[in-house]
Order: C-alpha cells, then structure tokens, then sequence
C-alpha cells in the first residue's frame, strides 16, 4: 500500500531531535511504501536528516519531495558523509590502556 504523509502536519516544520523521527518510524510497516511531503518543513537538525536518510535509503520503502532548501542542503550533508571515506592522518596520538574504571580515571584527571 502507499501512503503520503505530510511531515509538517504529523511532525511540525522544526525537527530537531531524532527521537521524533525513530518515535514516528515505529508507526511504519516495511511492506508499505510511503512519499513524505517534507513541504512546509523549515529546519531539520543534522541528526533527524541522519535518522530520515536511515529509514528513506536502508529501513523502509521511503521518498522525500518537496523539500524546502534548508532541508535538502541538510540532506545532501548527511548523505554525501555517509559515502566519504574518514581519512584521519593524525598518527602522533597515544593510546593509553587502562585495565580498570580508577585507571581511567586517574589518566583522565592527570591531563
């Protein structure tokens, strides 16, 4: 079955925590294929984009539309990180190894 679900009228125009999206996600089923009109969303935090691209690219059968340009910049961030290689080229770094919880402690208060 198909469904469009107007995000604004469910959710509101201003997501900013992923709690709101993993909440909503639990009303999904798996079979069903969904289109969010994301029109009338003005803001998206980085980590609802995170959990939209979880459920719209690997969870469920997903699109977004009509997405206000704030929300498809916020989008295109999230998934162009999710496709880049992490390059670190710090090699100078310490590991410390620390067998017990006072260990760890005792390192972290000597800094």
């Amino acid at each position: 079955m198909k469904h469009i679900i107007k995000i604004s009228d469910s959710l509101g125009n201003e997501l900013s925590t992923r709690l709101i999206i993993e909440n909503f996600a639990k009303t999904l089923t798996k079979e069903d294929e969904y289109l969010f009109d994301m029109s009338g969303v003005s803001f998206i935090s980085r980590s609802v984009a995170d959990e939209l691209f979880n459920i719209s690219f690997c969870d469920y059968h997903v699109v977004l539309a009509n997405m206000e340009p704030f929300v498809q910049k916020m989008m295109n961030v999230v998934s162009v990180s999710r496709f880049k290689t992490r390059d670190l080229k710090q090699d100078d770094i310490e590991i410390i190894h620390c067998e017990t919880i006072k260990d760890l402690s005792d390192c972290l208060l000597s800094v």
